[in-house]
């Protein structure tokens, strides 16, 4: 758990310091200046914002409950959580924790898939990821972009496109998948098979939606930031 200092970029490769700060639970801090105490959970979120970086919290369901609903609860001013961890089999996803957040906690936060590779060598290396749309490869315009949400997570899948016109949400992906808008509570409020774009229109009911996909081929996924609804 040790941060990586480097602010390097060559040719189109950037290197962010970064640091996974180990406590008795785990937390990610990016875009860091310094390494950070592993005090408690709340003080390392704390120190985390205090350099402006990202703080993430890290595989919630690593054995099943890592982080549990009432650690949540407990905890503020967190930017994201890990919502898939390429290690922790079986315990990969953490939607459950996600959805938790957004719709009981009502608090917004971003979802982060990770490989949690600790050496390239090891099967987990690319295993999940995040593909941030950015307009310049700086760590000042990506790190805008981490903050905005501006990216989506996967374990291989792709996320070609998202588009919003007027309560329409217009997906694609570049390969036939199962598209799902997933709404309240982690309810898919629409699904639909074997496609390569999808189309939700927004109720009344709404409270936000995101995107998940799931490539017919493979069984590799992708989740986008949830879209918030903006009621007048």
């Amino acid at each position: 758990n040790k941060m990586t200092k480097a602010n390097i970029t060559v040719g189109s490769f950037l290197v962010i310091p970064g640091e996974e700060v180990g406590f008795a639970k785990h937390v990610l801090g990016i875009g860091l200046k310094k390494v950070v105490d592993p005090v408690n959970v709340q003080q390392i979120i704390n120190d985390i914002n205090a350099q402006n970086g990202i703080a993430i919290i890290a595989h919630p369901n690593r054995d099943g409950d890592f982080f549990s609903m009432k650690d949540f609860i407990d905890v503020n001013n967190y930017h994201g959580i890990e919502i898939f961890n390429g290690v922790e089999v079986p315990h990969n996803n953490a939607e459950d924790k996600f959805n938790y957040i957004l719709s009981v906690l009502g608090i917004k936060v971003l979802g982060f898939a990770t490989d949690d590779c600790h050496d390239v060598a090891s099967r987990e290396f690319n295993s999940a990821y995040i593909k941030v749309f950015a307009d310049d490869l700086t760590m000042e315009e990506i790190m805008k972009s981490l903050r905005r949400g501006n990216f989506y997570s996967s374990t291989g899948a792709i996320i070609s496109s998202i588009k919003v016109s007027g309560r329409n949400i217009l997906v694609s992906t570049d390969a036939r998948s199962r598209i799902e808008f997933i709404g309240f509570n982690g309810q898919p409020q629409k699904t639909v098979l074997n496609t390569q774009k999808a189309v939700y229109s927004l109720t009344k009911n709404d409270v936000y939606i995101y995107i998940r996909i799931t490539r017919d081929a493979d069984g590799k996924m992708a989740w986008s930031n949830p879209l918030y609804v903006i009621k007048k």
